[in-house]
């Protein structure tokens, strides 16, 4: 962990404070507690924090009460919402105290305002994050002292926004103080005695005009392609006497204004940029450590052991030990540690094992006798140049067939002898061998032969019991419409991360699983070797074919029939997973 340094303390002085923490007012610390053995570990925290981690800072100072009471908020006003503490008292984790709580509410200006504007957290998933952040919201709307204060909630989408304000909200139901002081509305949670509210906002700042938060909470800022909206909502806060700013993260691809924001928060822990009115907090292991070593995951997790579990972490290692991808979503999500912007996808070695009876030298070559009259779903990757086409067919199992069957065909212009060899040399694969030996169907001239296409597509409806045909509508758009004027199904699959994560996902999750038989098709083994995904922040995943080192035409045409398949069993056990607007029936 690692946090930027902290203040000199100016000899304390005799106040205390209520709710309103950073105000100076009479009441006692222990007549606003509602139990003595909380405010007592709250005051024994801020004594560790003296004795470890307080540091002298001529322009500060340092209000112990202020940081109890922020302290002991937790337990007395906010409750567990999920999970086995579902509605027990949020007694914070003494790195959630010592690091976060006690110095950005402890700390002062001379004129008893905080020290800290803003506080910038960096922590992994699983460590509590939501249920801190809401009880922060709590603090700013009820105990700031700021009358029509304005608190919001920020993310890129609209349902990550939702997050901390939904579990503010159940913080709310769940414990009587809180309800007895602020009210739950559809879109806000009031405070009524300041006029106060809670509200959550996403995306760009267009028609948020006239807002003057007095706390930003910004979530999984990783996520954030630009800071306009939240740049936009600090241009409010003039007006306010001592407005703060919240924002916190996991790591993630490494691109847009999140990790501009890592980048410079890391500037600010190692003195680089001199800004004492910020606040960072890390918890993220070093990108040269060893992701399966249990060490690593505690370096990085601060909550360890409580959430994540040593059982969760050695499952999630072992998911990891399987995938390239998942291998990267531990290090961004788990570790903190920022990781490519695309990832090669699949393991050769787990894709030679989705060979039923690899002993047969060239088995793939008869392969389709074995499938005759069983049904199949299809998936058509087209191309109008050079490129290749794709047609892979598969087959759910059938049977004495327990494996999923896989039977792709691929077309590509020969052009000349001349430029054939060109290439095979500049490209270094050998398309003229694979031509020779049927793997690939060398068309003759320049261009794709979607006429031959066709031709083969209703030869093949001849031969299996094609259910449907998926297609990318981008270059098959007219042979598609021929094809379902003969009779044939065809569906529209939109190259979204709507359309394509989830059986992106199955068909990952399926290859380890050894769950396919593609009898060793060197195309679609070159293909699968090529693959690259690309994973948006909100986890989804697709094949990625600009940042693919080779060609992927097969996989991707492999992923369309799965999702078609995979489909047809939703509806009959649950209903469809995608919408109509995804795959479309001509």
């Amino acid at each position: 962990m690692q946090t930027t340094g902290c203040s000199h303390h100016i000899p304390s002085r005799n106040t205390s404070t209520d709710g309103s923490i950073g105000l100076v007012v009479t009441k006692t610390a222990r007549e606003l507690s509602y139990d003595w053995v909380d405010f007592e570990r709250a005051a024994a925290l801020v004594s560790e924090y003296r004795d470890t981690r307080h540091k002298p800072h001529n322009d500060y100072w340092f209000d112990d009460t202020a940081a109890r009471i922020a302290v002991d908020f937790f337990p007395k006003y906010c409750r567990f919402t999920k999970g086995k503490w579902t509605g027990q008292p949020f007694v914070l984790a003494a790195w959630q105290a010592l690091d976060i709580i006690i110095p950005a509410y402890g700390w002062k200006n001379p004129d008893g305002t905080r020290r800290y504007r803003e506080v910038i957290i960096w922590v992994p998933r699983k460590n509590g994050k939501t249920e801190l952040m809401s009880g922060v919201a709590h603090i700013h709307l009820s105990q700031d002292g700021e009358f029509v204060g304005e608190v919001y909630a920020i993310a890129k989408k609209g349902d990550q926004a939702k997050i901390v304000f939904d579990a503010a909200q159940r913080q709310v139901r769940f414990s009587p103080l809180l309800s007895a002081m602020v009210v739950n509305t559809a879109k806000s949670i009031y405070h009524a005695s300041s006029m106060s509210r809670f509200m959550y906002l996403s995306g760009e700042p267009s028609g948020e005009h006239g807002k003057g938060p007095s706390c930003i909470i910004g979530d999984e800022c990783h996520e954030w392609s630009s800071d306009r909206l939240y740049q936009f909502l600090a241009q409010g806060m003039g007006a306010r006497a001592q407005p703060m700013t919240w924002l916190i993260s996991t790591a993630g691809l490494p691109e847009g204004y999140g990790y501009e924001l890592w980048e410079s928060s890391k500037m600010i822990v190692d003195g680089v940029i001199d800004d004492p009115e910020t606040l960072v907090v890390i918890y993220a292991a070093d990108p040269k450590d060893d992701i399966y070593d249990i060490e690593t995951w505690k370096k990085a997790n601060p909550n360890f052991g409580i959430s994540p579990t040593e059982k969760y972490a050695l499952a999630e290692m072992r998911k990891a030990k399987r995938s390239v991808r998942m291998a990267s979503d531990v290090k961004r999500y788990h570790l903190n540690i920022w990781a490519g912007e695309a990832e090669r996808w699949l393991m050769i070695s787990d894709w030679a094992e989705n060979n039923t009876d690899p002993r047969i030298k060239n088995r793939w070559q008869n392969f389709e006798k074995d499938l005759l009259g069983q049904p199949c779903f299809g998936g058509l990757d087209l191309a109008t140049t050079r490129d290749i086409n794709a047609l892979v067919w598969i087959f759910p199992p059938y049977g004495q067939r327990t494996k999923w069957a896989i039977l792709p065909r691929f077309w590509m212009p020969r052009g000349s002898e001349k430029s054939l060899q060109d290439r095979v040399r500049l490209e270094k694969v050998r398309y003229d061998l694979w031509g020779a030996s049927g793997a690939i169907a060398l068309t003759d001239g320049n261009a794709a032969d979607h006429d031959l296409i066709e031709l083969a597509i209703h030869d093949d409806c001849e031969k299996f019991d094609v259910q449907a045909l998926g297609f990318d509508a981008w270059e098959a758009h007219n042979i598609s419409v021929r094809l379902s004027t003969a009779g044939v199904n065809m569906l529209k699959v939109i190259q979204g991360y709507i359309t394509l994560s989830y059986p992106s996902k199955r068909f990952e999750a399926m290859v380890l699983e050894r769950r396919f038989d593609h009898a060793g098709h060197p195309v679609l083994a070159w293909m699968a070797a090529n693959t690259v995904i690309r994973t948006n922040p909100a986890g989804s995943i697709k094949p990625d074919k600009d940042k693919s080192r080779q060609k992927i035409d097969g996989i991707v045409a492999s992923i369309m029939a799965l999702a078609l398949a995979l489909n047809e069993q939703e509806e009959e056990e649950t209903g469809t997973y995608v919408t109509s607007s995804n795959l479309v029936v001509l």
